[in-house]
């Protein structure tokens, strides 16, 4: 009776959650999606750096049902979750960072074929989920959901996402949605890298679409993102690798002109071939000045840097 009782005062408080907005920390969280009605102040941050002052992205319900209604699922089935204790504790989760090395069973092989942008969308829009949590918000007393971007990497359940996304010490409870709407609890941290800002992650399902590695291509090559830029699931975006940062002689990241957003980060990267060949993971603002207040103006250009996804198979034991 009791966990009834909960249940029923959890699906009230989402009914009163309108759909948010997440605030990414440039590398070391990824936000917040605030109720509109709670007065949270959400200026700042992000995948975007301190650009997201602006609330042009709030969602217009007759424009965004179907974002809405992913979000507003989302939301419910994960604090459903955490009521009736499915959910892996986020201290357990949170002590598993510390591992490095995961075993991975089915994944896909590189694809050497190239496709259009239609084709990759098509094929790999099953691979794409999104990572979630739930927290209790210290402006009201609403919980409420941030929403980021992860893909499969093995079908029994292995997800990828950033670190900086499941690293957030407010969560009280983390999930998984699927392409098809099917929502999964996060089960266990497999292995994380701070370092190149990589979580791999365990869900109990079976038959999911794995995405396959390959390794970064020339500068130049045409390049996609499939992502949840500000809540607008499943955004396709296309543009070119153009840049290569080195450390000792390897590609620690790679920069693109693809476009992505705070909600985007963990999402895939993928070559013309459909490989998935960089993990989203911030941006940084280029101004030309600043006004008479001394606010940056002038926005030049948004630099998009991402990990190179063959960092992924350093982390990994994969079996047949």
């Amino acid at each position: 009776m009791k966990r009834i009782v909960l249940l029923i005062i959890a699906a009230l408080a989402l009914a009163v959650l309108p759909f948010g907005r997440s605030m990414e920390e440039n590398d070391s969280g990824s936000g917040l999606v605030c109720s509109w009605e709670c007065g949270r102040d959400c200026n700042g941050g992000g995948a975007v750096e301190q650009d997201c002052a602006d609330t042009t992205g709030c969602i217009k319900k007759d424009e965004r049902k179907y974002d809405i209604e992913i979000m507003t699922q989302l939301s419910k089935d994960i604090l459903e979750m955490k009521v009736s204790e499915t959910t892996e504790a986020t201290g357990v989760l949170l002590c598993q960072l510390i591992r490095n090395k995961a075993k991975v069973e089915g994944m896909a092989g590189a694809a050497d074929k190239r496709k259009s942008p239609a084709e990759i969308y098509t094929d790999c829009i099953d691979s794409v989920v999104a990572v979630a949590y739930v927290y209790k918000c210290d402006k009201c007393e609403n919980w409420h959901a941030n929403a980021a971007t992860g893909f499969v990497v093995g079908p029994d359940g292995v997800i990828v996402t950033n670190y900086h996304v499941i690293g957030a010490t407010n969560a009280s409870a983390f999930g998984v949605m699927t392409h098809d709407r099917k929502a999964y609890p996060v089960k266990e941290i497999l292995a994380a890298s701070q370092k190149d800002d990589i979580a791999i992650l365990k869900i109990e399902a079976e038959g999911l679409k794995p995405a396959a590695i390959n390794t970064v291509p020339e500068i130049g090559s045409a390049v996609s993102v499939i992502s949840h830029p500000a809540n607008h699931y499943y955004t396709m975006t296309t543009g070119i690798i153009s840049r290569y940062l080195k450390t000792e002689g390897d590609i620690s990241r790679i920069e693109i002109t693809a476009d992505y957003a705070y909600g985007s980060s963990g999402g895939p990267v993928f070559d013309e071939c459909g490989n998935v060949v960089g993990i989203v993971r911030t941006t940084s603002s280029i101004y030309y000045g600043k006004d008479e207040n001394g606010n940056k103006s002038n926005l030049q250009m948004v630099v998009k840097t991402c990990v190179p996804a063959e960092k992924i198979l350093e982390m990994v034991e994969m079996e047949e």
